[in-house]
């Protein structure tokens, strides 16, 4: 399987998620419920930190390297923000994003499919 494979997998998961979380907009906030106890949050920062290094590392070898190049910096940048940030104000941000309505979070989910669409492209 080739890099360029691995990254499209990954750009169809995201825009998986987004059609799931698009029929289904009360489970993203469920999903949230599920982050703010503890310390859980750092996990899914943790993993786009990875990916965004994994997308910096095949960018080369993708069809729009430029594309990949940005969303792997974006990525990255995300996820270790995540870790400087204080604990109390990234769950206020998550907290901020469950009270808003099923219309926001089919907004916000569109774009997830939006983005995961153009990794598939760009990979």
């Amino acid at each position: 399987m080739g890099i360029t494979n691995v990254i499209k997998i990954i750009g169809a998961i995201i825009a998986i998620q987004g059609a799931i979380l698009l029929a289904y907009p009360q489970w993203f906030k469920g999903i949230l419920t599920f982050f703010l106890r503890g310390r859980l949050l750092y996990i899914p920062a943790a993993l786009k930190a990875a990916i965004g290094v994994f997308f910096l590392i095949a960018a080369r070898e993708c069809e729009w390297t430029r594309i990949v190049i940005v969303l792997g910096l974006l990525f990255c940048m995300s996820g270790v923000a995540a870790f400087v940030m204080k604990l109390e104000k990234l769950k206020g941000m998550l907290q901020w994003w469950q009270d808003r309505s099923l219309t926001t979070v089919r907004v916000l989910v569109v774009a997830n499919i939006a983005i995961g669409g153009l990794i598939i492209f760009a990979a």
